[in-house]
């Protein structure tokens, strides 16, 4: 089986972490199949953190996050080593860092205005060292892959998974409707442990083809 990640834009009132809390204090969590272990289904993001002017207000939702009992920190729409930086300052001065689940992007960048080099397992370990040191932490949790990167990108990346240096692996895709034969191809052939797909009302692909294939 594989764990969906659905992107969606939510209000965080109190209703609804009320809602999601199955005990008092405690966020829903479901288990990820390829190991059991289990997981806040409330995950948070930052898109626009670095340039904003209001640095005290993000710190305040980070560390409300995790006083609320939020794990899951999804680095992926980091645009720059920056942004997750900035990230993993501010986890490390809250002391929250070893209580996240930290999840980023899989892309191996070369220098500043230069084309990606062609995937490697050293330029993989390369990156994996990178994801690490910006956040302090010895593996990384998950790094969810592209459909186009993943083929190229995959064999290095589980071996640094069988070193110990990451701990899942997933793809995504932000047009599942374009993408979908990409996407069937790795989940039928690949050990994937997450999948993260755009799924809306519009397109009814995801719950007929993309969900059953998961619980397979």
């Amino acid at each position: 089986g594989i764990t969906l990640g659905a992107g969606a834009t939510l209000a965080l009132t109190p209703e609804l972490l009320r809602a999601l809390q199955q005990a008092p204090g405690r966020l829903l969590e479901r288990a990820i199949p390829s190991t059991g272990e289990k997981l806040p289904v409330v995950g948070l993001s930052f898109s626009n953190h670095v340039t904003c002017a209001d640095q005290a207000a993000l710190r305040e939702v980070f560390k409300t996050f995790v006083d609320s009992g939020g794990r899951v920190f999804d680095a992926m729409h980091s645009s720059n080593p920056a942004a997750e930086q900035f990230h993993a300052t501010v986890a490390n001065e809250l002391g929250v860092a070893n209580k996240l689940f930290w999840s980023t992007k899989g892309t191996v960048s070369g220098p500043p205005g230069s084309p990606p080099p062609p995937p490697s397992p050293a330029g993989v370990k390369a990156a994996v060292d990178a994801w690490s040191e910006r956040i302090k932490a010895p593996r990384m949790d998950l790094v969810m892959l592209g459909t186009g990167a993943a083929p190229a990108v995959l064999p290095a990346l589980k071996e640094q998974k069988q070193a110990g240096r990451v701990r899942y692996i997933g793809v995504q895709t932000i047009s599942v409707k374009f993408q979908s034969a990409q996407l069937e191809a790795l989940m039928r052939n690949e050990p994937l442990d997450f999948i993260g797909v755009d799924y809306d009302v519009s397109n009814r692909h995801v719950e007929d083809v993309i969900l059953p294939l998961a619980l397979e």
